[in-house]
């Protein structure tokens, strides 16, 4: 009898330092349909099974703590959140090989075999869509897996674990964009009926935009 695969265990890093200037706050405690943005990716994210889920802030804010609560999701803070979003990723990798440390020497837990990068201003993207790209991980084995809708890439990026030491090496002017544009011919896009992939809030929103 053939041994079952088992599923690749991909955490999720959700950077949310940003100061959220041009929304009037972070970005990640803007309403939308009747929650805010983490806690729509934060579901999302549950309902498709990636585990762990981390939130990376520039403080620990108490209304950003209970959202990380209500999403099953650990509140890391970036202590320079001006270097931009991908010093949000290292603080996020630091902390995973800090657990995976923990966890492998009592039993043996398994490592993470991927991160998933969701900006925080792209919070309606379905659980189908992430767990479409985890089944193209699990299939292929590439690096980089993104979705597309139409013509476009949009987000989350998950990057295999393979990658995680060029993330932390990448300049932080680029950002993970330079590690995405490294592995070009081996990226895997995978299309997606989800225009949500390619959200961008900038903004305030009104909450219909949920329902588009």
């Amino acid at each position: 009898m053939t041994k079952p695969v088992e599923a690749p265990r991909v955490a999720l890093c959700v950077p949310a330092a940003g100061a959220g200037a041009r929304m009037g706050g972070p970005k990640a405690l803007q309403p939308l349909d009747g929650r805010s943005f983490v806690e729509h990716i934060l579901a999302t994210m549950r309902d498709a099974g990636v585990a762990p889920r981390y939130v990376v802030g520039r403080d620990a804010a108490p209304a950003l703590r209970a959202a990380c609560a209500r999403g099953g999701a650990r509140l890391l803070v970036n202590p320079d959140p001006d270097r931009g979003m991908l010093s949000s990723i290292h603080v996020c990798l630091d902390a995973i090989g800090r657990e995976e440390a923990a966890e492998r020497a009592p039993t043996g837990m398994a490592t993470i075999d991927a991160l998933f990068v969701a900006p925080v201003d792209c919070p309606r993207v379905r659980a189908a869509t992430v767990a479409t790209l985890v089944a193209a991980f699990a299939r292929t084995g590439a690096s980089i897996v993104v979705p597309r809708f139409g013509e476009r890439r949009g987000h989350p990026t998950l990057f295999a674990r393979a990658l995680f030491a060029e993330l932390r090496a990448a300049p932080l002017d680029v950002g993970a964009r330079a590690v995405v544009r490294a592995h070009a011919p081996d990226r895997v896009e995978v299309s997606v009926d989800d225009p949500a992939v390619l959200d961008d809030f900038d903004r305030p929103a009104p909450d219909d935009r949920a329902s588009r």
